[in-house]
């Protein structure tokens, strides 16, 4: 099966539609929706509202990327061309058309998985990014949608040496990301529900009790430089 992903750098996805970003910020939320319902740890949904889709996920122009992995290629609206299938057959890679910016949706119904990379703003490496706005919505979609962008993404930003991710543990998210993904915790640190934002929380972010994060990463082998 061929899986169909659009690749949406920041500086495209500030000039959509407040429709557009209405649509991505409800599967993002309906994405992080399961685990706050089945485990009542986190009170809010992970973005408030539409406009603080970008805040909530801090994602910034020239340094963030989103992929979404989408059923039909003619629901998005606008057209999209095809920038990549040699790193592997089972992924087409799209780009949308500047032109047609404000006419591009993203129907729940069409989205099988979301991700987006970010710069990591908690460790001194400088080379390490985010994975964020992981949502799957069939099966195996964050597996796909991880294999599909990787390449696409170092291929963007060669200096990454490493991803990086955020769980909660009581979320039962870590194993997940051991054995899908091969991430391997290296920090899990306690987090007091009345402290959120000295721990580095947003204002808006709210919980009913203390809770654990789970800090993982998967360290990637860079090219050597060539030898002149």
């Amino acid at each position: 099966m061929t899986h169909n992903i659009i690749v949406l750098p920041i500086e495209q996805l500030e000039n959509f539609s407040e429709d557009a970003i209405a649509d991505l910020t409800y599967v993002v939320n309906e994405g992080y929706r399961k685990q706050i319902v089945k485990y009542g740890i986190v009170v809010n949904p992970r973005i408030h509202d539409n406009d603080s889709f970008f805040t909530d996920l801090s994602l910034k122009p020239k340094t963030c990327l989103v992929y979404i992995m989408i059923k039909d290629v003619q629901d998005v609206g606008g057209p999209l061309r095809i920038i990549d299938t040699e790193e592997n057959a089972d992924f087409i890679l799209y780009e949308i058309n500047e032109t047609y910016i404000k006419d591009y949706r993203f129907h729940m119904e069409n989205v099988m998985a979301t991700i987006a990379y970010r710069p990591f703003p908690y460790e001194v490496n400088a080379q390490a990014y985010e994975v964020t706005a992981f949502c799957s919505f069939t099966k195996r979609g964050g597996i796909y949608i991880f294999q599909g962008t990787k390449p696409d993404f170092i291929k963007r930003f060669p200096n990454c040496n490493e991803f990086i991710v955020r769980v909660i543990v009581e979320h039962d998210l870590v194993p997940y990301y051991e054995t899908k993904l091969n991430f391997t915790e290296f920090r899990r640190t306690h987090v007091s529900c009345d402290k959120l934002e000295e721990s580095g929380f947003f204002s808006s972010f709210k919980t009913n009790q203390d809770f654990h994060i789970a800090d993982m990463r998967q360290q990637l082998l860079l090219a050597p430089p060539r030898s002149q």
